[in-house]
């Protein structure tokens, strides 16, 4: 509609929420690029995946917003989606296109993505299509691995610059009462397999002025302590669709 054309207008070229198969089609007809994403938590490849045509594809590519290190262990990364669509039924070289030349060319990586003089030389090279098994990389022209294993030395990182970040301004348990305002309370509404939220107003349980968890009925009590410059800002809310009984 008129707010999407006035979003594209003010400079937005590529769209990455979409999960709908109606909400992508709409913003590719409109001139957008569709990242389709499939991360650990934002699973919209199914959705969106018949919106990928001979005539569509070059406007679409594949991301992961967001993936666990469990997943990116055990299945990868852009390689897992690829192979995730391959099964769904995607021609194999379309997918292929979609998580390299394709990406390459909207991020206008001009020698990226494809195999053809002037092209950095990094490379994969397959045992089998369909399942995407990798047995050969090569970075630059150079073979650095080989059936999994890394063919140069590993070095183990000392971690510094990912440890002692945490920076919060010390704060007392009264700041973590959520204080109860009237009979309902707004309760954010986890969506299964997806990124966004519903929100639901529900009859929230009250102990000495403040609101409290309700497991019997899934709504959770939720805290957000900011944490980089110790301003001491703490929102404070309702979450269901968790399923936590305690902790």
């Amino acid at each position: 509609g008129k707010d999407l054309a006035a979003y594209i207008a003010a400079g937005i070229l590529s769209d990455h929420e979409s999960v709908s198969l109606a909400e992508a089609r709409d913003k590719l007809r409109q001139g957008m690029f569709i990242m389709i994403r499939e991360g650990s938590s934002e699973k919209n490849l199914d959705a969106l995946l018949p919106l990928v045509t001979d005539k569509t594809c070059k406007r679409c590519f594949f991301v992961v917003d967001d993936r666990s290190c469990a997943d990116l262990l055990r299945d990868g990364d852009i390689d897992a989606v690829v192979r995730k669509a391959i099964r769904r039924g995607l021609d194999p070289v379309q997918a292929i296109q979609m998580a390299t030349i394709n990406t390459a060319e909207y991020f206008r990586l001009d020698r990226l993505g494809a195999i053809a003089p002037g092209y950095f030389a990094n490379l994969i090279v397959l045992n089998d299509l369909p399942n995407l098994q990798i047995n050969m990389v090569f970075y630059r022209g150079r073979l650095v691995a080989r059936e999994g294993k890394p063919l140069f030395p590993l070095y183990r990182s000392s971690g510094k610059g990912v440890t002692d970040t945490v920076n919060i301004k010390p704060f007392t348990i009264e700041a973590l009462r959520l204080i109860a305002t009237g009979e309902t309370k707004p309760v954010i509404e986890v969506v299964p397999g997806q990124i966004i939220t519903r929100k639901k107003l529900q009859q929230a349980k009250v102990i000495d002025g403040a609101v409290v968890p309700d497991t019997g009925r899934d709504i959770l009590k939720l805290v957000v302590v900011e944490r980089h410059k110790a301003t001491g800002n703490i929102g404070l809310g309702l979450v269901s669709g968790f399923g936590l009984k305690k902790g």
